[in-house]
């Protein structure tokens, strides 16, 4: 799932121009990027954006990873996301 300060028609239609396999969670108050914190106030437009992160949830509700970027264009390296969730499957 991902979440995005987005309107719902914006992130509705983010999900359909890029078919993405998972849902996208439209937060344009940003309580849910709050509560996780990844709220980033972009100081020059003067709105609220996500930061990139992932978080990895287990059955329990129990954040067992998270990884939050430094900046809105750092990106986690696939290789290291799929480690972590092998890792935490196996343990």
């Amino acid at each position: 799932m991902a979440i995005a300060a987005d309107k719902v028609a914006d992130a509705k239609k983010v999900h359909v121009q890029n078919d993405l396999p998972f849902d996208i969670l439209s937060d344009p108050d940003a309580n849910v990027i709050e509560t996780y914190g990844l709220l980033f106030r972009e100081p020059f437009r003067k709105i609220n954006i996500a930061l990139p992160a992932n978080v990895l949830i287990d059955s329990s509700g129990t954040v067992v990873w998270k990884r939050v970027s430094d900046a809105v264009q750092d990106r986690v390296d696939p290789a290291e996301l799929e480690r972590v969730i092998r890792e935490t499957l196996d343990s």
